[in-house]
């Protein structure tokens, strides 16, 4: 899973509008440093995944702060994996 984060991270990923929300707007880097409280950039790693697709690595930043997170799917549903024992966001980078 970590090998696979970190392989899919070294590149870019191309911006589609995959999401099923009803108004968010795909920007480019260049948009960062001028968020205002009526305007949020959200930013997403690529998602590593192990080869059962049921563990995932991912991390996401809001403004200046964010989190490195391990994913389980259980019965369907994603839920961070509060067993993980990782070394924080180490693993990130």
């Amino acid at each position: 899973m970590l090998d696979d984060y970190t392989r899919k991270n070294k590149t870019t990923v191309p911006l589609e509008r995959k999401f099923s929300l009803d108004n968010y707007l795909l920007v480019g880097d260049q948009r960062g440093a001028g968020n205002t409280k009526q305007d949020t950039t959200a930013v997403f790693s690529a998602v590593g995944f192990n080869p059962e697709r049921t563990r995932a690595a991912v991390c996401f930043w809001v403004f200046s702060s964010g989190a490195c997170s391990v994913l389980v799917k259980t019965e369907g549903t994603w839920k961070v994996d509060k067993g993980w024992r990782g070394d924080g966001c180490g693993w990130a980078y």
